[in-house]
């Protein structure tokens, strides 16, 4: 386990009856000696304490609800959506209280307190401006007017902006209390505006936080909302940095390449997590892979920060934010960003500069094989016409040789491997794995 901890190992940190894990020894444990306190994520600065507290605190909030001395703080960042049908049709769901300071503390890690800005598009009930005043508080020493007066955005749903402001001054209640309510609402009712995001300007030098709705709207050109909030962030040039939680698929998705284009080419910098939904989600109950997604403007590095898919049980969600990064360049990321771990560094290597294509195999006489496309944990390949036929399942006539490469790398777990680090995690296209799968020559 790479996790630090301040005193001693995880093994040593536990006591034997603890060693069994979950939410039973997690829960017996309090105050400044809880495990939780001891883990010293590599991402936060030594000197932050204050948030590394409350960071620690959130991660128990979200994943037992647990009693902790910031509550209250995080039902605030965590507050629900009232109106159901108002959230589906506006694609509405709040963000988790760890994801949100996640992002946040990553994405401000070099804010300018004279210049910048912080601008959420769409607020929802709050969550990320709270995060982000948490931030500038704890790490910089940002209160009252002068912290409120940099949280910027915009909300379409009138019911729910009135009630983010509210929700807002709650939240940062701590590190505001030098002003009246009063003030705090005129402060940030003139900062964050009641609109259409995609109808309003970007104010300058903004560092951009945003959680976009996710919903599918096959009638639309985007087909998804989340891509045309991605279009008019990337483009902007009052976007001095940007600080997403969305699908996967912008990593590797045919209808995101213009969006990472765009980034390659303005962006110098970009952090990139990506989180699995089994066995848990990073959203509860929100079956979407999710990618965490930072990008400065550093053009002079051109360095993109990824991992693999992270995945958490019950209990350990504590284990996703340990954060250890492989670093690439831009030149090996000019078709997907790819989802990579040091455990894959090796096979990404070999799949992007040294395989021989798939398809290039021709030896032998054609045989067909049934190939399925998608699976939980497993792709499978067989010469067997399967017992039943869905549509997941494709029939396919190629060269022997071919054949008995694919077999192998669908049942040895090379091609689902391959699947997680070029793909979305999702249905594997056939094409794209025959056009861009390596093996040895």
């Amino acid at each position: 386990m790479s996790i630090k901890t301040t005193t001693k190992n995880y093994n040593n940190a536990l006591k034997p009856t603890q060693k069994a894990g979950g939410l039973a020894w997690a829960l017996c444990l309090s105050g400044k000696d809880n495990f939780f306190m001891k883990l010293q994520y590599r991402w936060i600065d030594e000197k932050d304490i204050d948030f590394h507290s409350i960071f620690s605190d959130s991660i128990q909030h979200v994943d037992f609800s647990s009693e902790n001395k910031n509550k209250s703080l995080f039902e605030n960042i965590m507050k629900k959506q009232t109106c159901i049908k108002e959230q589906n049709k506006l694609a509405q769901f709040f963000t988790p209280a760890d994801v949100s300071l996640f992002t946040a503390y990553n994405l401000l890690k070099d804010f300018d307190c004279i210049k910048n800005c912080i601008f959420d598009p769409c607020i929802g009930y709050g969550s990320l401006l709270i995060s982000s005043g948490i931030v500038l508080a704890t790490k910089y020493g940002l209160k009252n007017e002068e912290l409120l007066n940099k949280l910027y955005g915009s909300e379409i749903s009138e019911s729910v902006y009135f009630n983010a402001i509210n929700n807002i001054i709650n939240g940062l209640s701590e590190w505001i209390n030098g002003i009246d309510k009063e003030l705090a609402i005129k402060i940030l009712s003139d900062n964050i505006k009641n609109t259409d995001f995609l109808m309003t300007d970007i104010p300058k030098n903004s560092y951009i936080i945003a959680n976009p709705p996710y919903k599918e709207d096959k009638q639309s050109k985007y087909k998804n909302l989340w891509i045309p909030f991605m279009e008019k962030i990337v483009t902007s040039n009052n976007t001095d940095s940007f600080g997403v939680i969305i699908p996967v698929s912008i990593c590797s998705a045919k209808r995101t390449k213009n969006i990472r284009d765009i980034i390659l080419k303005k962006f110098g910098l970009v952090l990139a997590t990506h989180h699995e939904i089994r066995p848990r989600p990073l959203f509860k109950h929100i079956d979407q892979r999710i990618s965490i997604f930072i990008a400065t403007k550093k053009k002079t590095l051109n360095k993109y920060n990824t991992t693999g898919f992270l995945t958490y049980k019950s209990g350990d969600r504590y284990k996703i934010w340990d954060i250890d990064t492989v670093e690439l360049d831009y030149n090996l990321c000019s078709e997907v960003f790819p989802k990579v771990s040091k455990n894959d560094i090796d096979f990404y290597y070999y799949q992007q500069l040294y395989g021989f294509p798939i398809k290039n195999i021709s030896d032998g006489e054609l045989i067909k094989i049934w190939v399925r496309t998608t699976g939980r944990y497993k792709l499978l390949a067989q010469y067997k016409r399967p017992d039943k036929i869905t549509s997941k399942w494709k029939e396919i006539e190629i060269p022997n040789k071919r054949a008995i490469n694919i077999i192998s790398a669908f049942n040895n777990g090379e091609a689902i491997r391959w699947w997680k680090i070029f793909g979305d995690g999702r249905d594997i296209s056939l094409t794209n794995f025959m056009n861009n799968f390596k093996v040895l020559s």
